[in-house]
């Protein structure tokens, strides 16, 4: 069973489990547009294909947070996005799981109490010691997220804990 999951938002952290101990790992940009129709369109279209050409078979993405800090463009970003990947998996029929962040955090770092920043570099830094090499925070919160969804869900990953998660099982 293939299994993807997303850090949503304007440059979308993506990491698709393909088996046991097989992690592929990128990113993808929305287009600069200033119609925001297009740019989900272009979402959409990129997600669909994904899904079709790997044979996803579970998404899960990161629930964006919306603070009291979050501008309006930015909220408008996460929030369509987050429509997009829910009628991505509709029209493929693919079940869908909203990651609570701070579950992920929890899951994978320990714990979700630091600042941002903090929290971001941490993440790299786990993902590093799990042999993974991601470019930025995108697709380190990305791979957060699928080590987190395939034990949420039992599937027997044949990925490394580290030294965080070991402690914690």
């Amino acid at each position: 069973m293939t299994v993807l999951c997303l850090d949503a938002a304007s440059t979308t952290g993506w990491a698709r489990w393909d088996g046991p101990g097989q992690v592929v790992h990128g990113r993808w940009k929305l287009p600069d547009h200033h119609h925001y129709g297009r740019r989900f369109a272009f979402f959409l279209t990129w997600l669909d294909k994904h899904i079709q050409e790997n044979g996803v078979r579970l998404v899960g993405y990161e629930q964006p947070f919306i603070g009291m800090k979050t501008n309006r463009a930015a909220i408008k970003t996460v929030v369509g996005v987050e429509v997009m990947i829910d009628l991505a998996c509709a029209k493929n029929q693919v079940p869908v799981r909203p990651l609570n962040n701070r579950s992920v955090r929890a899951h994978f770092l320990g714990s979700y109490k630091a600042k941002r920043a903090a929290l971001k570099a941490a993440t790299i830094a786990q993902c590093q010691r799990l042999g993974w090499k991601p470019r930025d925070d995108n697709e380190a919160d990305a791979l957060a997220c699928l080590h987190f969804l395939l034990c949420k869900e039992k599937i027997d990953h044949g990925l490394p804990l580290g030294p965080v998660l070991a402690a914690a099982e």
